[in-house]
């Protein structure tokens, strides 16, 4: 079997073969001492092993990461010896493996209990390749942590002792939300009454602020989250205001970010609509099974009139877009924005890992 050593990491190698790409190597067993330093510079990067780059097709619907099999701020490397193609929900932030590195990052900056006696630490990764579908993609990491300091003994994540824990490398499933488990009945129903009072009597967000920056309903023809601004600011709903303010202080403003009490929102009601489950509200944007998190699947609360043009906190200026779609139409128009049909494929199938 194929190995390598980089600075205090040893790698292990086998060859995948895969359609016309026969030839393709990827890191099975990673081991080396952690220590909180900058990581040493990679060689030459597999450039001796036949197909030994990180080439990898990707899924268009979740799109792949250049995960770090160890973390780069404690001996691990940029370099394809130390990198496989990871689920972005399950590298970065609020996915598994970057809770992980956060675990053992806390562990590597305590105090040592006998004053310069170095801690040392061994972590070891198998990493396992047992999919039909495409072999090069890693299904499974067997981690295992162990302090060689004085005190011995091995890490725990999650309550589970770090020694040959197996951890699934699965994407996130996509998030369910029943809007009558997460909000109240009287809320609830205020905000069922005023969406029918807006569509009754034809209320817009500029009738209460003329300079509000907003999409005309030209351009964007529906404010699905609309009804909240006129809740919260023409009813005065106390069961609005009091939801918006929970462990934070909620006002409106120009040019101003959205709260995270307002994204809950704005993703309940918006799953409400679709199943229990969160959908862009763009008709352009193919990525299904949104996500609260990071990355392509992530549902993400666009400002339909840009931020960067003083575009506003308002509900009646908030879309749900998956990360992946705002971050292709970013510099786009709303119009252009909401009227893209274009299908396009938010991932190139030949992008290197």
């Amino acid at each position: 079997m194929p190995s390598r050593n980089i600075g205090r990491l040893d790698f292990e190698f086998e060859t995948f073969a895969f359609g016309s790409d026969g030839a393709r190597q990827r890191p099975v067993k990673v081991h080396g001492v952690l220590s909180n330093f900058t990581s040493f510079p990679a060689l030459s990067p597999l450039s001796h092993h036949v197909g030994g780059d990180t080439n990898n097709s990707t899924d268009p619907m979740e799109g792949y990461d250049k995960g770090h099999v160890i973390m780069v701020s404690h001996s691990g490397v940029s370099a394809p010896e130390n990198i496989v193609p990871m689920y972005p929900c399950f590298n970065q932030a609020g996915g598994i493996w970057r809770e992980l590195e956060l675990c053992i990052e806390r562990y590597t900056t305590l105090t040592l209990p006998s004053p310069g006696s170095p801690r040392v630490m061994d972590m070891t990764v198998e990493i396992k390749y047992e999919g039909t579908t495409d072999p090069r993609f890693p299904t499974a990491f067997i981690v295992t942590v162990k302090d060689n300091s004085a005190q011995g003994g091995f890490l725990y994540f999650k309550g589970a002792k770090l020694d040959k824990l197996r951890i699934p490398h699965l994407p996130t499933p996509a998030m369910s939300l029943d809007p009558k488990q997460q909000l109240n009945t009287n809320l609830l129903s205020a905000i069922e009454l005023a969406t029918k009072e807006i569509q009754a009597n034809g209320w817009q967000i500029e009738h209460l602020f003329p300079d509000a920056k907003v999409a005309p309903l030209s351009h964007i023809p529906i404010r699905p989250y609309a009804m909240l601004d006129y809740l919260w600011r023409v009813k005065n709903n106390t069961e609005i205001l009091a939801f918006l303010t929970t462990g934070c202080i909620y006002r409106h403003n120009f040019a101003a970010e959205f709260h995270e009490r307002q994204k809950m929102l704005i993703r309940i009601i918006n799953a409400g609509r679709n199943g229990n489950v969160i959908k862009s509200d763009y008709p352009g944007d193919t990525t299904e099974s949104l996500i609260i998190g990071s990355g392509p699947r992530a549902a993400q609360i666009d400002h339909v009139y840009p931020y960067s043009q003083n575009g506003g906190n308002l509900f009646s200026n908030a879309l749900i877009a998956s990360g992946a779609y705002n971050n292709r139409m970013k510099a786009a128009s709303p119009k252009n924005k909401w009227n893209d049909r274009s299908g396009a494929t938010l991932y190139d199938t030949n992008r290197h890992m």
